[in-house]
C-alpha cells in the first residue's frame, strides 16, 4: 500500500491512488460501488497520506513508548479476520498494553466506526460508561 500511495501520489494520480487503497482496507469493489462525490472526498482525503508513509515506515520507536503517550483507559477495537497489518498491529498491542481494553469484531472490517456503527457505537458507549463508573468510585471529578 505504501508503494501505491506514493507512485499514484507522486504523479498526481490520486484516484488510482484512492482506489487501490480503498479496496484494500475496506474490501474489494469499495472503489466501484462509491458515488462521484464520494470517490473525490475520499482523494482529496487521501492526500496526506503520501506523508505519512515515511514516518510509520522508518519509525524504530518500541511500541511501549508509543503505548506510554496514549491513556491507560484505552479502547482498542479491531476485525480479528481483516487486513494483515491491523491484525499483527492489534496483536502488537495487546502484548505491550496489558491494561488496554480489546474488543475483537470479526467480519467488521477496517473501516467499521463508519460502516458498522450497529456494531462499534455500543462497544465504545459501554467502555466509556465503564470508565465513567470506574472515575465515580474513586471520586474523581470531571
Amino acid at each position: 500500500m505504501c508503494n501505491i500511495v506514493k507512485k499514484y501520489g507522486a504523479v498526481g494520480e490520486w484516484a488510482m491512488a484512492a482506489e487501490k487503497f480503498a479496496d484494500y482496507w475496506v474490501g474489494a469493489g469499495t472503489w466501484r460501488e462509491m458515488s462521484p462525490d464520494r470517490r473525490l472526498a475520499f482523494s482529496e482525503a487521501l492526500k496526506p497520506n503520501l506523508f505519512e508513509w515515511d514516518a510509520v515506515m522508518d519509525d524504530t520507536t518500541p511500541v511501549e513508548e508509543w503505548a506510554a503517550l496514549l491513556p491507560p483507559a484505552t479502547l482498542l477495537v479491531f476485525d480479528s479476520a481483516g487486513v494483515s497489518p491491523t491484525r499483527e498491529i492489534a496483536a502488537i498491542l495487546r502484548r505491550s498494553c496489558p491494561g488496554w481494553t480489546f474488543a475483537e469484531v470479526q467480519g467488521a472490517g477496517h473501516m467499521a466506526p463508519i460502516t458498522r456503527p450497529d456494531l462499534i457505537n455500543p462497544l465504545v458507549c459501554s467502555f466509556l460508561e465503564s470508565i465513567a463508573q470506574n472515575r465515580e468510585l474513586v471520586g474523581v471529578k470531571g
